[in-house]
């Protein structure tokens, strides 16, 4: 007999890019409607029918702790905004165990979300009340000693979108296997290597100033000087000692030492 499966997180996946990690997830349900109808067959008895109706779908809600990323907020906003079209998006949300590893995946389609909670705060207590909402919410864990999945950056330069607007502060999270797998399968990737960085970026960086979104068109534009301090933020938080961060200044390059230790 199979081992009982244990899954230790849940990845919300937009647009085929992982844009947030969650400790819990309810409303993965679907249901058919049931039509009863009443009939008398040829011995004249009553018979009661049932056929299936319309099929319905309930709302998913997402759970997790605080952190400083604003994706999710930012989403929200394009649908408080009014711009319910372009608010939706395609999906997954995929189960991990311990590994890391796929176990599970629910795909969704023109989804949108309907309610983003915050967290409560009361200065007179030691732990933030519980968070949540509708699709995507976050909740405080127990105290308790735990890994950064998270690293706020500062571009040297900065990127400027088609308006002319400078976006220099950013979030980067640490990558996983598939991060790096799933580019192999691009086609862009078969024909120049070297894409797959601008893949992989583009899947990590889950805030960029205001932008809605990080994809590869907007790692594509991004200053050369931009585009190679990402490559080392992702070396250092991936591979190296995430604690030199602290004795940078904000978009200073990196020790090479600190490269070297990955």
């Amino acid at each position: 007999m199979s081992d009982l499966l244990t899954t230790f997180t849940f990845v919300l996946e937009i647009d085929s890019v992982e844009v947030g990690s969650f400790r819990k997830v309810s409303g993965i349900e679907s249901e058919t409607e049931t039509i009863e109808y009443k009939e008398v067959n040829k011995d004249g008895k009553m018979i009661i029918r049932k056929q299936p109706g319309a099929m319905k779908w309930s709302d998913i809600t997402l759970e997790r702790r605080i952190d400083v990323s604003q994706v999710l907020w930012n989403w929200r906003k394009e649908i408080i905004q009014g711009d319910v079209d372009k608010g939706r998006r395609n999906g997954a949300i995929l189960a991990k165990d311990s590994k890391g590893e796929t176990v599970a995946r629910w795909e969704f389609v023109a989804g949108w979300p309907s309610k983003w909670s915050g967290a409560d705060f009361d200065a007179g207590r030691q732990r933030h009340r519980h968070r949540e909402g509708r699709h995507h919410s976050r909740r405080p864990g127990p105290r308790q000693m735990s890994l950064h999945t998270e690293y706020p950056f500062t571009l040297p330069k900065g990127y400027v979108d088609e308006e002319g607007t400078l976006h220099r502060a950013g979030v980067m999270r640490l990558a996983c296997a598939r991060d790096e797998i799933e580019p192999l399968r691009d086609p862009r990737v078969k024909e120049n290597e070297s894409y797959g960085t601008v893949i992989v970026l583009a899947r990590v960086i889950t805030e960029l100033g205001t932008l809605p979104r990080v994809n590869t068109s907007v790692v594509e534009r991004m200053f050369a000087g931009d585009f190679a301090y990402l490559q080392d933020f992702y070396r250092v938080i991936n591979f190296g000692d995430p604690s030199v961060l602290e004795e940078l200044e904000p978009g200073a390059p990196f020790p090479q030492a600190s490269l070297e230790a990955g």
